[in-house]
């Protein structure tokens, strides 16, 4: 890409858009090529000034944040960085964001915060973003807020079969194993039958009643290309960071609700934002996902994330394993939570019982608990290139040499579900 990184900034304050214009503009790599008070100003000089990011605010009059990041997505992809508020209607708003083709967000500083903190955040999520290809932006109709996941890349005849058959079946089947399950007022639906009521470890997985077909293909192609057969797979641990929140919606999304393992969750995200994003999964996926409180007993079916501001750790007591929340992990990193601190520990209680998964990230927090993961005899899966919105965290494994997979982001819940189940 080229360099310096052209901004535009939108944001109806102009005291916000003044302090947002300083701080990039004395990073000698970024360029702030204009500003917009609105969203309807802002589809305006996207287009007439052709920026590589843009800083978004969420409440604007004429034209708010996320009407005008659907817009934005849907007829001329740019790299979105959101700038939200602090509050609960705030974090929600974000999270949809994120869904709708957001590559990141920053909380706008609050009084008493570090401005410091701030100015390294934003320059730092700017430049990330910038490095973002346009492929792997929303576009058009997959855009559409039933779309679990923004941020893959077109592969050859995915648009096509898609386009062929008639409506989101066919989708579904042209991506092999995207899945969007339904819910009952009575509870959570969809892909729960996918594993019959009496499977267990080491049975291939059996279609169920109203399973769309698209999961038992998909299950079965990934099964081939797994690692030798290993021990039963008792709980799956997921770490993520920019990008994160669309991957766990596709990934979460297309596993069903009875999978026979415990989740456990690390994504990276300032305080406030964690218990939102779990309750959106929530509503989506058929897992049970929450954000975890101290105490809380792994069990199959239930995903738990991790909150921010804390570390997740995990303790076996007897036959139960139980989240422990910490202030400090006993390791030296950067994060809280951390995904090397929970994985650590994934690995001292499940050994070759566990499954480590690092998704799209900056950085590589999770390089320690992923090897720690396959010291003791676990498998790895990592995120594949193409599909990552920021290549770092999963590069970090696959360059260690740690991964037994590395899958496109559509692949890894049918590799999960082969993990888990022993199918294949």
């Amino acid at each position: 890409m080229n360099w310096p990184v052209r901004v535009l900034v939108v944001d109806d304050s102009a005291f916000s858009r003044r302090l947002v214009t300083d701080i990039l503009q004395a990073d000698p790599d970024i360029q702030v090529v204009g500003y917009a008070r609105n969203g309807r100003e802002a589809l305006e000089k996207v287009a007439s000034l052709q920026p590589r990011v843009v800083t978004l605010d969420q409440e604007m009059p004429v034209m708010d944040g996320l009407t005008t990041l659907t817009a934005l997505m849907a007829g001329n992809p740019v790299a979105v960085i959101m700038l939200s508020s602090h509050t609960a209607a705030g974090a929600a708003v974000t999270i949809k964001a994120l869904e709708l083709g957001a590559v990141d967000f920053i909380p706008k500083p609050a009084p008493g915060d570090s401005l410091d903190d701030f100015t390294r955040q934003l320059t730092e999520k700017v430049k990330a973003a910038a490095r973002v290809p346009v492929t792997r932006l929303c576009r058009g109709k997959n855009c559409r807020e039933d779309t679990p996941a923004p941020f893959i890349s077109p592969r050859p005849g995915r648009e096509e079969a898609a386009a062929a058959g008639t409506g989101s079946a066919a989708a579904t089947a042209a991506i092999g194993g995207r899945l969007s399950p339904g819910r009952s007022p009575g509870g959570k639906e969809g892909v729960a039958g996918a594993v019959s009521a009496g499977s267990s470890r080491g049975e291939a997985i059996r279609p169920g009643k109203g399973t769309p077909a698209a999961l038992t293909g998909a299950v079965a192609a990934v099964a081939g290309r797994l690692p030798g057969r290993r021990p039963g797979i008792e709980v799956v641990a997921i770490g993520t960071s920019t990008g994160g929140p669309a991957a766990l919606r596709q990934v979460l999304t297309a596993l069903p609700g009875n999978l026979p393992a415990g989740i456990v969750i690390v994504q990276h995200m300032p305080a406030g934002f964690t218990g939102p994003l779990a309750r959106r999964l929530d509503e989506l996926a058929a897992l049970e996902v929450r954000e975890a409180a101290a105490g809380d007993i792994l069990r199959p079916g239930l995903a738990l994330l991790a909150p921010a501001g804390r570390q997740m750790l995990l303790e076996r007591h007897g036959d139960a394993v139980q989240v422990h929340l910490a202030a400090e992990a006993g390791i030296t990193t950067l994060f809280k939570p951390s995904v090397d601190a929970l994985f650590l520990t994934v690995a001292r209680e499940y050994g070759p019982r566990s499954l480590g998964v690092i998704l799209t990230g900056m950085g590589n927090d999770g390089l320690r608990g992923l090897r720690a993961i396959k010291e003791q005899g676990g498998t790895v899966i990592a995120q594949d290139e193409a599909t990552s919105v920021v290549y770092g965290m999963p590069r970090a494994a696959v360059e260690a040499g740690l991964a037994d997979l590395v899958l496109p982001l559509e692949d890894i819940a049918p590799a999960i579900v082969a993990l888990v189940t022993g199918a294949g």
